[in-house]
């Protein structure tokens, strides 16, 4: 074991709360998104779901729309992206976004990735919607719509029709700005007639597709973003652990794998505040004292895993 203290550095993701876990009320009903803090609405509503709500109906992993876990940490949001109502240009979809930690810089490549999964059977089977669709993607704003237009355009978006519901999928991509947008926006972009849908569920009484939204990162860093949305995980818990939790000047990290590691800490800006590595059966002491008190994500990873723990920093 050796004691390691490593100078922060910063990479970082542009969307504030990342994983939909900062709110201000605990969500109850339809439409709340704007409950989690920074999210808001840009057209029709949008869901957050939260396990502080222990009546099932907005809570996880249970709740009125389907079933799934959280990707990271104890929530995450929900919208529309097709239904068969309304016409072309007035079809029902749900909109919602943040604005940016920075404006974004123009000649600069960003990469987008989220996380998305379709929401099926909920704890009110009578309210469950019939399909699933493509074209869920993301858009760079200069300023905030709403309502938002039809626009057929998304800077990322999924060609794809999403339709595991057991996992979370991730939809990535990359662009060149051409202005310093300063809000991102969450949703199907492109018309009726471009999207395309597929019935899932017979017994749905409602004609529309309904997603999950998690894991929302926007950098210049493709590596950070992929952290974000890794899509394995690592099964063995006991292969990997960091102690104490909370902390207060140092954690052990450590490795009992064969399999090398790189190690981000990560606070809730998306910002990596420390990088690390740590070789099969190693363990490490690592010198926490600097840190601000707070939740940080410390993510292990490598080509083929990835895990992620939440630590608590105590107050020096």
């Amino acid at each position: 074991m050796f004691f390691l203290g490593i100078k922060p550095t910063f990479s970082q993701n542009l969307v504030p709360n990342w994983s939909f876990e900062q709110y201000n009320i605990c969500p109850d009903n339809h439409g709340e998104i704007e409950y989690c803090n920074a999210w808001i609405i840009f057209k029709g509503a949008g869901e957050y779901f939260n396990s502080c709500d222990i009546t099932n109906n907005y809570g996880v992993p249970y709740n009125t729309c389907g079933f799934q876990e959280p990707s990271t940490g104890n929530a995450f949001a929900g919208i529309y992206t097709f239904s068969l109502t309304g016409n072309q240009s007035n079809s029902f979809r749900d909109f919602i976004g943040v604005e940016l930690i920075d404006p974004l810089q123009i000649g600069i490549k960003y990469y987008l990735n989220f996380k998305a999964s379709p929401a099926i059977i909920g704890s009110i089977p009578f309210q469950s919607d019939k399909f699933i669709s493509n074209k869920l993607g993301g858009l760079l704003a200069t300023y905030n719509y709403n309502p938002l237009p039809i626009l057929n355009f998304a800077h990322v978006f999924t060609d794809s029709i999403i339709r595991d519901s057991s996992i979370w999928t991730t939809i990535r991509g990359s662009f060149v700005a051409d202005s310093n947008y300063t809000y991102l926006i969450l949703g199907n972009f492109f018309s009726d007639s471009l999207t395309s849908y597929e019935e899932i569920n017979p017994n749905g009484v409602f004609n529309y597709a309904y997603y999950y939204i998690d894991d929302v990162c926007l950098s210049t860093d493709s590596v950070l973003c992929e952290n974000f949305s890794s899509i394995n995980e690592f099964n063995n818990e006991e292969e990997v652990n960091l102690f104490p939790n909370p902390c207060l000047n140092s954690i052990s990290l450590s490795n009992n794998s064969k399999h090398y590691f790189q190690i981000d800490i990560v606070n809730y800006l998306g910002e990596i505040i420390i990088s690390t590595s740590l070789k099969n059966d190693e363990t490490m002491e690592l010198n926490v004292a600097f840190l601000s008190s707070g939740i940080y994500s410390v993510i292990f990873r490598n080509k083929s895993y990835s895990r992620e723990f939440k630590l608590v920093k105590l107050q020096n």
